[in-house]
């Protein structure tokens, strides 16, 4: 899905850095058994199956994906594991084995806020009811687990110290763009149209326009429509 992208473009920059680098995800449907192998920008990809139904395995809950993972693992010695979602088993899983297997260093990304008053609190219903109480534990013991955290914002690296996190495991890093394939070229003569405030929101996929439904329908306003400019990237 559209949240492959985000990954994929730390591994290529990687790639071209000189490292040799290695992607595990998961197939659509179940095409190959044990996995599709390919090269896409000098990352080597593994695509692995899964018994599970889509709804589950594009969200990184999976079963059969995850021992074929951890088995290709054991063939392959990693000196750096990165999970951009660590606490969904897909992600996770794998990781915890090459750490403990291999001694790998473990890498975990929190870019984004899972548990309750975060996305937690969007979920379906059958979505909290069956997983909501393991989502919200494993977005915490996760980031524990890693031996380096990574968060997008002030306001995450605070809550993970909160969460008694060791800080000098910490690393802010803000979010990137997709400076390979967007190529912007503004036409828009700002001081001309005497806008007020420029707003500037970079999403990695259709689904996050979601997110900012509510500005979205503040902006509607007659008003504020005439002073404030929304420019969406992505």
């Amino acid at each position: 899905k559209g949240g492959f992208n985000r990954p994929f473009n730390l591994a290529r920059g990687l790639a071209k850095l000189g490292h040799n680098v290695v992607i595990f995800t998961c197939q659509n449907r179940f095409k190959k058994f044990p996995y599709i192998k390919y090269y896409k920008d000098g990352v080597i990809i593994y695509a692995f199956p899964d018994i599970l139904p889509k709804i589950l395995t594009s969200k990184g809950y999976g079963f059969l994906s995850i021992i074929l993972k951890i088995l290709q693992i054991k063939k392959m010695k990693f000196n750096v594991v990165i999970s951009d979602a660590g606490h969904r088993p897909s992600s996770g899983y794998p990781c915890y084995f090459a750490k403990k297997y291999h001694n790998s260093l473990y890498i975990s990304e929190w870019w984004d806020y899972y548990g309750k008053e975060g996305q937690f609190n969007s979920k379906s219903f059958l979505f909290k009811f069956f997983l909501g109480k393991y989502e919200c534990k494993a977005e915490i013991k996760n980031k524990i687990k890693a031996d380096i955290v990574v968060v997008l914002s002030e306001l995450t690296k605070k809550r993970a110290i909160s969460l008694g996190i060791d800080p000098n495991k910490i690393f802010k890093i803000h979010g990137g763009a997709d400076t390979e394939h967007i190529l912007l070229k503004s036409k828009i003569d700002f001081n001309r149209n005497n806008y007020k405030l420029l707003i500037g929101y970079i999403a990695t996929c259709e689904e996050d326009i979601k997110n900012i439904n509510e500005l979205i329908k503040v902006l509607n306003d007659s008003f504020i429509a005439k002073n404030v400019l929304l420019i969406i990237y992505g």
